[in-house]
Parts: structure tokens; C-alpha cells; sequence
């Protein structure tokens, strides 16, 4: 039994089709090796990709984002700094040096604070611990020896 498709006939200027096709290309959107069109079309309409001006920072943006993210890890935010860093890394379109530099700062975040708590049991001196569970309810410990 034959598969019913919806067929479509497109007018596009000379051109567009070599365009879709690298787009295609682009994103693995392929038919055996070759670009295919129609399923680019498909994930589009399924919003299983964006199309667009991919998302650009210049350095005074990156710069501008790193100071908030080390005021909020200093407030002792790390989830909204985890935030802001994920979001760099994955939707910057940051070169490589950046690109490095931020999973370094990444990795040092919990490392810092946990450096801290780990200071504060050895000298058995008290402090605070906010947590915020998985059903986003914020709790606050006393930590004393």
C-alpha cells in the first residue's frame, strides 16, 4: 500500500535551490548523500531546526557577560551564572579561544564554591547552604559544628 504525501510546487529565484541545498548540507539534512530539500522543509515545519542569523556576541558582549557571570557566582547564584555560561557555549558562535576559556571558567565555578564549603568543614566554622530542590522549592540550612 503506497504512503500518501502532500506534494507542494515551489517558485523560487534562480539560485535558492543551491542555497537550500547547502543548507541542507549544512545541517545533515541529506537523502542517501545528497541534500535533500524536502526534508530541510519537513524540520523546519517541525521546529527541529532554526533558521536564521546565527547568534553573535562581539568581544565587549562576552566581556560584558563573563562580569555577570562572576557577580552572580560572588553572590553565590552559580545555577543563574551555569545559566548564562550554557547559553554562551551553546547559542555564542564563540571562536575557539573564548569558546575554551569559558569551559575552564565553567569548570572552576563549582570547583570554587565547593573549595569553600570544604575550608569552612575543616575548620569546623558554621555557615549557610541555600539549596533550591527539584520541585524549585528554596531551602536554607545552618551548617554548625
Amino acid at each position: 500500500m503506497p504512503r500518501k504525501k502532500d506534494t507542494i510546487t515551489l517558485s523560487i529565484p534562480p539560485g535558492t535551490k543551491e542555497q537550500l541545498e547547502a543548507i541542507a548540507r549544512r545541517l545533515n539534512i541529506l537523502w542517501g548523500k545528497d541534500p535533500s530539500i524536502s526534508g530541510l522543509i519537513v524540520a523546519i515545519a517541525q521546529h527541529a531546526v532554526e533558521v536564521g542569523k546565527p547568534f553573535t556576541l562581539d568581544s565587549n558582549q562576552v566581556n560584558a557577560l563573563r562580569q555577570a557571570i562572576k557577580a552572580l557566582n560572588d553572590a553565590g547564584r552559580i545555577g543563574e551564572s551555569q545559566t548564562i555560561l550554557t547559553l554562551l557555549l551553546e547559542r555564542g558562535n564563540l571562536d575557539a579561544s573564548i569558546r575554551q576559556s569559558l569551559l575552564k571558567q565553567a569548570s572552576k565555578l563549582l570547583q570554587a564554591w565547593r573549595s569553600q564549603i570544604d575550608e569552612y568543614r575543616q575548620k569546623q566554622q558554621p555557615f549557610y547552604l541555600f539549596y533550591e530542590n527539584s520541585q524549585g522549592e528554596e531551602l536554607q540550612y545552618t551548617v554548625r559544628y
